[in-house]
């Protein structure tokens, strides 16, 4: 089934709300003077998010929502809002010192994994890995898993992030009462 130009903008919106919901409760604020414990995602977010605003780049954005598939080609108009997804599952909050593991993996051809992983359940971001070419260098990609659930609603969210080329989202989402929502977004810059 093709989607109308309405129903893909209805749509677009509607993932971005739904993936607030995801992400909305937050805990702890943001100090940008402290010194992070763990890989600073708030600050790539925006150093991208400055870089694409300047550019303006004509990107494909495909959304698969429930089996319905839509690609188009446009310019983003606002991609703070667009990346909110990556920000919002950054876990150098004060209220998560202590609360992810991490490994240091070396990798194939001296590439090194960052690897954090939630230890409690109530923790939304539940998994990050970050693939660098090394310590200095931004990284070469993003992989975060995030699930939160409650009496009423259950949501989980795969996210990719690879600087210069886009990013996707996978995501499930099942709220009492109502048919589960299965959507897939891709974006390449």
């Amino acid at each position: 089934m093709m989607l109308t130009k309405k129903s893909f903008l209805k749509y677009s919106l509607l993932s971005v709300m739904l993936l607030t919901l995801f992400t909305g409760c937050t805990e702890g604020d943001f100090d940008e003077d402290a010194t992070l414990p763990h890989y600073d995602i708030r600050s790539l977010m925006k150093e991208v998010t400055e870089d694409l605003i300047t550019r303006n780049p004509e990107v494909e954005k495909e959304i698969r929502l429930n089996g319905s598939v839509e690609v188009k080609r446009l310019q983003i108009d606002n991609w703070e809002n667009e990346l909110f997804i990556f920000t919002e599952a950054d876990i150098n909050r004060p209220s998560y010192v202590g609360k992810y593991s991490i490994d240091t993996i070396n990798i194939a051809g001296g590439n090194i994994l960052l690897h954090y992983v939630a230890k409690e359940e109530n923790l939304t971001t539940k998994e990050m890995k970050v693939y660098l070419s090394d310590f200095h260098s931004k990284p070469d990609s993003l992989m975060i898993r995030t699930a939160s659930e409650n009496f009423l609603n259950q949501t989980t969210q795969k996210m990719k992030f690879i600087p210069g080329k886009g990013y996707s989202l996978e995501g499930y989402q099942n709220i009492w009462l109502l048919n589960p929502r299965e959507i897939f977004i891709e974006v390449m810059f």
